[in-house]
């Protein structure tokens, strides 16, 4: 998969604290002890925590890429930094790449720019990040591109990761345990006369790093963590605008925004909206009208019946 330098930068876990959020009765019942309002840190954090009761979980990603120049796609799972690449003259990259939500709302021109707690004029430009469970939007030429993917997980070994809008690359992937079971055009592409509906599988340590398999099942590899903990330490220190009440997928979420720059200085917009018990409900961002690449979680806790396909078809990765 492409990589490039418009890709979103990205977010992740802090010291518990927080400010008065009007309107968000669960937010101010936490206690703050130095600031008034609330950083993306410490959303993070709150976050982080209540991931900790988390058992299984689905994470639905969308991406749209208008046409024009590659862009990035949205890559391995939420904590699997993408590639950095060169910075333009003006640009100076600070600290390592951070994940990205994605904005549902611009932010304003008063916005603090994430990695500029004074809230100076120009954000801190940034090396593109990768922020977990990840469709992978891939744009070129006169056409846009729209793809989706489906990461669902129980822990402690079960995953499913479903991805589709990218052609002869869509597939469906189960993870039982250290074995892996893949399906759809991507294999008829890498072997051919695999018929699509047919399943293959390997270990998860046979596969070569070399192997064109080890960036797309990537997901299914690293480790579980919470879809924010990828966020850099200088991010953290971001004061965040409340964009107030947000329905996603019928839950009642509050939305909160923030913003960054790519390491070509192209503004990034981003947006993360949790539920009152500080589970995410949506991350999404977006780089102007060129690139959009959203995430909704949804069935946290829920029996998600995931299991071994019978008749696979054993490979070497």
């Amino acid at each position: 998969e492409p990589s490039s330098p418009e890709r979103p930068p990205a977010v992740a876990p802090t010291a518990t604290t927080s400010a008065a959020i009007p309107g968000d009765a669960t937010i101010n019942e936490l206690p703050n002890t130095d600031a008034a309002a609330l950083t993306l840190g410490r959303l993070v954090d709150r976050v982080d925590v209540a991931w900790t009761g988390i058992k299984s979980y689905r994470a639905i990603s969308t991406g749209r890429a208008e046409p024009g120049p590659a862009l990035s796609p949205l890559g391995p799972p939420v904590a699997s930094p993408t590639a950095a690449v060169a910075a333009t003259p003006a640009a100076t990259p600070v600290g390592s790449p951070a994940a990205t939500p994605v904005g549902i709302a611009t932010p304003g021109p008063g916005a603090t720019p994430i990695g500029s707690p004074t809230g100076s004029p120009s954000a801190s430009p940034v090396a593109s990040p990768a922020l977990r469970p990840q469709a992978t939007p891939v744009a070129g030429g006169g056409v846009a591109r729209e793809m989706r993917s489906v990461l669902e997980v129980e822990l402690p070994d079960r995953l499913r990761l479903t991805r589709s809008g990218f052609g002869e690359n869509d597939f469906e992937a189960i993870k039982v345990g250290e074995r892996i079971y893949l399906r759809g055009p991507l294999v008829e592409r890498l072997l051919p006369g695999t018929a699509p509906e047919a399943w293959v599988s390997m270990t998860a340590s046979e596969i070569s790093p070399s192997s064109p398999l080890a960036d797309v099942l990537q997901p299914l590899t690293v480790p579980e963590r919470s879809p924010l903990a990828a966020a850099p330490a200088r991010l953290r220190p971001q004061e965040i605008r409340d964009l107030g009440p947000m329905e996603v997928s019928g839950r009642m979420c509050h939305a909160y925004g923030a913003a960054d720059t790519t390491e070509l200085g192209r503004r990034v917009d981003i947006t993360i909206a949790v539920d009152d018990q500080q589970l995410p409900c949506l991350i999404e961002s977006k780089v102007g009208a060129a690139f959009t690449e959203r995430t909704v979680y949804e069935g946290f806790n829920e029996d998600l019946r995931i299991a071994a396909p019978g008749g696979a078809t054993p490979i070497a990765g």
